[in-house]
């Protein structure tokens, strides 16, 4: 074989073993919601939703994550909602979509439902789902699996007071698995 041939064919491979960990590096990649994925920095935030701001009264998450980034006025079937990009260490850690509208559990139900049925077609069928009513108190909640981002929709009501309707996109249940 020509000494010519031998030097591209050594180039090719060199250049096929740099590439090869960063392709199976990004396929590890959690996505989460709106283009972002799990461990981003703020900047590589900013840059997938541009905008997406500073909140004024951001929110922390138990733990101390950090609500750094938010972005309003998402509309999905008619209803409008918030998401809120939660970082630990400078990375993201989670992404929340929240109702904007807060409103009795039971008339809320009928969105959570509504979600379920959106869900269950990007997602598949759902892991878990559970409905609880009470007296004093009532929720109801839904877990999907897409590859290793964890997507979990959470309905909270306190009678007398309007329900907390959120969706969660973490890595929570692809990390505990890789402790297996």
């Amino acid at each position: 074989m020509p000494i010519g041939r031998l030097v591209t064919l050594a180039g090719v491979l060199l250049i096929a073993m740099m590439i090869l960990p960063q392709r199976s590096e990004a396929a590890g990649s959690v996505g989460l919601w709106g283009g972002t994925s799990f461990g981003m920095t703020e900047a590589q935030v900013r840059k997938a939703v541009p905008k997406a701001l500073r909140p004024e009264d951001p929110g922390t998450l138990a733990g101390g994550t950090s609500e750094l980034l938010r972005l309003s006025g998402i509309t999905i079937s008619g209803h409008s909602y918030t998401a809120h990009f939660y970082f630990t260490k400078g990375k993201l850690k989670q992404v929340t979509l929240s109702a904007d509208q807060r409103r009795p559990f039971q008339l809320m139900k009928g969105v959570f439902d509504d979600l379920v049925v959106l869900l269950r077609a990007k997602y598949g069928k759902e892991l878990t789902q559970k409905v609880e009513t009470g007296q004093l108190s009532s929720s109801a909640s839904a877990d999907f699996l897409s590859g290793r981002t964890n997507v979990s929709m959470v309905l909270l009501g306190v009678e007398g007071t309007p329900a907390i309707l959120n969706i969660n996109y973490q890595a929570r249940i692809a990390g505990e698995a890789d402790k297996l």
